[in-house]
Formats: C-alpha cells, sequence, structure tokens
C-alpha cells in the first residue's frame, strides 16, 4: 500500500517485528547564508548556523519510548521548564505533535545564558522551526556536542548518501551481521541464510517507523533481502580481494567471523577485533624485540612480539 503525503512516499514493509516507512525525500532547500552545507554529514556541530534554510525531520520513537514525547523543543528560545511546547509533562512535547514531521530551519538563534557576543551557552544553542504542515513556530535547543541529542534527519543528507549508497556493493563481518542485521527477508518475511563472505547490494535506503537508524535495504545474488543500519562497517569489492590476495582467503575468512590466533599480524587481529582501549609496550633486554599488550574492554588481552601475535589471555570480569 502506498501514498503521497506533500513530498513524502511510504511502502510499509516487514522487518522482523515492526513495520518500517520508506521515505523518499524531497530536495533540500537552499543553502545557509553563513555557511554552505554540502550534505555530506547530519549533524554539524559547532556549524550550526548551516542548517539555516535545510528542511529536516524529526525520526520517530519505538512504541516503549513514545509515552513521554519529546524534550527540547519550546515556544521561544528559553529552555525554562513553563516553556516546554505542548507539554504533556513538565519536561516533555506530546509525542504527536511533533513526531515523524517536517521542519523548516528559520533561524539559529542564541542561547539567553550565553556570554555577550557569543552564540552557545555550554555547547547550546537553538534552531528556529517552522512545521511544513502547520506552519507552527517552535525552538529546538540544540547541543553541538552531543549528536545523540539531535534526532533529526536532514533531508538533504538522506537524499545524498542515498544516492551514493545505492548499488555498491559490501560484505560485512559476521559480528555485523549478528548484531545489526534483520534475520527476516524484507520482502517475504522469511529468514534469511547469511554465508561469512558474502557480498550484499545496497538497493535502497530507508526510515524505520519504529526506530532512530538509517537502514540499508541489501540485496545478495539469490535474491534475499536484509536491512543493516547505515554506518554499518563493510569491505568493498576491491579492498576484500585485496584483503584475499594479501593475507590469503583462509585467513581472510577467519577475520570476518572475529577470528584471532597465534601468528597473526597487528594489521589482521586490528581488521577482525577492532582497535584495542589500551596499549602499552617495553622493549626486551637482549633482544631489542618490541613486546606490546593490546587491551579490550571484553577482558582479552593480546600480547606482540614485534608485529605478530604470541599469545592470548582472557581476564574475567566479575
Amino acid at each position: 500500500m502506498s501514498r503521497s503525503i506533500n513530498r513524502l512516499s511510504v511502502s510499509l514493509l516487514a522487518i522482523i517485528c515492526f513495520a518500517s516507512c520508506c521515505i523518499s525525500f524531497a530536495s533540500p532547500l537552499p543553502d545557509a547564508k553563513n555557511g554552505v552545507y554540502d550534505s555530506s554529514a547530519n549533524f554539524l556541530a559547532g556549524d550550526v548556523r548551516k542548517y539555516v534554510g535545510q528542511e529536516i525531520y524529526l525520526i520517530e520513537k519505538p512504541e516503549t519510548e513514545r509515552e513521554f514525547g519529546y524534550s527540547g523543543f519550546y515556544n521561544s528560545a528559553d529552555s525554562k521548564e513553563d516553556n516546554v511546547y505542548h507539554p504533556n509533562t513538565q519536561y516533555y512535547t506530546f509525542y504527536h505533535e511533533v513526531a515523524g514531521k517536517y521542519f523548516q530551519v528559520l533561524d539559529v538563534v542564541k542561547h539567553p545564558e550565553a556570554p555577550n557576543n557569543e552564540l552557545f551557552d555550554n555547547g547550546k544553542c537553538f534552531l528556529k522551526l517552522k512545521e511544513k504542515d502547520s506552519s507552527a513556530i517552535m525552538y529546538f535547543e540544540y547541543n553541538s556536542n552531543n549528536q545523540f541529542s539531535f534526532p533529526f534527519i536532514v533531508v538533504g543528507f538522506y537524499e545524498k548518501q542515498k544516492k551514493i549508497f545505492r548499488g555498491r556493493d559490501m560484505m560485512f563481518t559476521d559480528n555485523s551481521i549478528k548484531t545489526y542485521a534483520t534475520k527476516t527477508d524484507y520482502k517475504t518475511n522469511r529468514t534469511v541464510a547469511f554465508i561469512t563472505g558474502q557480498m550484499w547490494k545496497c538497493i535502497d535506503m530507508v526510515i524505520p517507523k519504529n526506530g532512530r537508524n538509517i537502514m540499508m535495504v541489501m540485496q545478495d545474488v539469490i535474491g534475499q533481502q536484509m536491512t543493516i543500519p547505515f554506518g554499518t562497517k563493510y569491505y568493498n569489492l576491491r579492498d576484500a580481494e585485496a584483503y584475499k590476495k594479501k593475507f590469503g582467503e583462509p585467513i581472510f575468512k577467519k577475520l570476518l567471523t572475529g577470528g584471532i590466533s597465534i601468528g597473526m599480524t597487528k594489521e589482521m587481529c586490528k581488521l577482525s577485533i577492532g582497535e584495542p582501549y589500551a596499549i602499552k609496550g617495553e622493549l626486551q633486554h637482549g633482544t631489542g624485540d618490541k613486546r606490546e599488550e593490546w587491551q579490550y574492554d571484553d577482558g582479552q588481552s593480546l600480547f606482540f612480539i614485534n608485529d605478530h601475535l604470541v599469545d592470548i589471555q582472557k581476564t574475567i570480569k566479575n
């Protein structure tokens, strides 16, 4: 079933146990006078003035998170408790008042507690917004230091990334598939059969109705379709072939499964299980060899002499 609402095209399809909205956005509004928005980033941190003139979409929440609505919306550029836009409690705006709606960024407004001649107070200022359908004006408290507090998708960013990634071949690690990918087919709702090292082609990008991430719709050579969050680490065809040639196909496949073994190089270990959170190194007396210990958050430690793995230890955390 499909319908057209403004410039929104929605296709309701099943992803595991929730419905997804496939959203086709219109072209972004003209660039801001205070800087050119090139649509390469969704969160602009301190370059907030580049949002002016852009169209943004407020991401819907999972049903379990809708009770309290949204925080950060105000009637004017002031975050006082009695100034909340359409409040349902002391601090939150009613969910249905803003969820899934489009807004035009009209201006960036100085925070009332910011020092003279400065825009931010502890990284915060306000975006002056106009809701497309009702033309209602409201202000959103923007935190330039916290991208997770920005609940919007910039229309121009979404459209640009969809144009870039459609048709791209991607290979994911088993851990990424296990952690992030949907396990049922995007079209048929049947269980997807995953194979280590298989290539997937991005055929679309969608925004789930009950989630926060832009999702890539991926299809394999036999037509199976699954979704995985935009930004998930992947190997393109060229890099995958290069690593197969460099390490040998059995080793590269082992890296895709998250496996490590004695004798592997530092590069192999990073590709397999990622960067360590801490590295300790020392020179061994007599040989001049460098011994390093790589520590990981899960309690695992890898020990290298020069470039090769010589020992693996696991600390069990209480």
